[in-house]
């Protein structure tokens, strides 16, 4: 086999398939999986929308994932689980420069289906960017997610103890951080998903997060769950009123935000919902919301939805309550 350096560790061609439908390259370990993420991020050519196949469970051992597709080099092929698991995946990143993450990083024109992924993700920013993070996927455009379930812990940490930017924003799923026009479908987030950040002057950050999907616009979401619990915070430590709080929160059990003809369809939560996000006294705050199914509504639709009496919501919930 030939072995390319990969995070300090040796990664491996495929060993059977050529990439088309009716043969698709096949995994069969963690170092395959890992030169799928190779190649589709360098712009390989042909790689980017090929097909691929798991044929059986891989365990990643914590190694420092990079995630498949980039916002330059989008993942724009097939990828079927097969119905196995990806266990100890790891991400963590300082970052400074805006990213999709998660299994995936971006997809466009893709299909991803039949996945399950355990493991942890963890983002710290350390200046004013727009970051997509999801279990799945971090963004996803004219994408199909199918039958995939996200079991990773995910955390995502704003910039500390600065000025935030107009730029600032985080967008966090637990299936996907950002889906446009895309369709996801039959899949579950089982772990628990948090943002936070704090500042001492002005913010002006947007956090939203979602137990399936943060921001969903023209998306349709169909047969999803979630049932962890999902927490945004934010705090203002300077009392000054020339500095104005505008920082934009929406946390919601299915999406946290939904807009432009996005369809969340017999979706349930089971997970309760907080926002805990403050401004500093005689400052400014943009309405911080949490609902049971969808934080905000704008131009979307949600039927035959419902959540757990106990959500803990404050606003807009999109779907009936039930007994726990």
């Amino acid at each position: 086999m030939t072995h390319i350096a990969y995070a300090d560790i040796s990664i491996e061609l495929f060993s059977k398939g050529d990439g088309s439908a009716t043969s698709p390259y096949i995994i069969e370990k963690a170092s395959q999986l890992m030169f799928m993420s190779f190649v589709v991020n360098s712009g390989t050519p042909g790689y980017d929308t090929a097909h691929y196949k798991l044929a059986t469970d891989i365990n990643l051992e914590n190694e420092l994932w990079n995630g498949i597709g980039t916002i330059t080099n989008s993942f724009k092929g097939h990828f079927d689980g097969d119905n196995h698991t990806i266990s100890n995946l790891r991400i963590e990143n300082n970052t400074s420069e805006t990213i999709c993450i998660g299994l995936f990083g971006q997809i466009d024109n893709a299909f991803v289906k039949n996945i399950t992924i355990k493991g942890s993700v963890s983002i710290n920013k350390n200046s004013s960017v727009q970051d997509y993070c999801g279990g799945i996927c971090g963004q996803a455009k004219n994408s199909l997610i199918y039958n995939c379930h996200n079991e990773c812990e995910i955390s995502v940490k704003g910039e500390n103890n600065t000025m935030f930017s107009l730029e600032d924003m985080a967008y966090v799923g637990g299936i996907c951080g950002y889906a446009v026009n895309s369709e996801i479908f039959f899949c579950h987030n089982s772990n628990t998903l948090s943002t936070e950040s704090s500042t001492n002057g002005s913010t002006e950050s947007t956090l939203i997060i979602g137990g399936i999907c943060g921001h969903a616009n023209n998306t349709k979401i169909k047969c999803c769950y979630n049932d962890k619990k999902i927490t945004v915070k934010s705090s203002q430590s300077n009392n000054n009123p020339l500095y104005l709080n505008k920082a934009t929160h929406y946390a919601g059990g299915i999406c946290g935000y939904a807009e432009k003809m996005t369809e969340i369809n017999s979706c349930y939560n089971a997970g309760s919902i907080q926002n805990n996000s403050t401004a500093a006294s005689g400052n400014i705050m943009n309405p911080k919301l949490a609902g049971g199914i969808c934080g905000y509504q704008n131009k979307s639709l949600i039927v035959n939805a419902s959540f757990i009496k106990d959500a803990g919501c404050s606003s807009t919930q999109g779907g009936a309550e039930v007994d726990a």
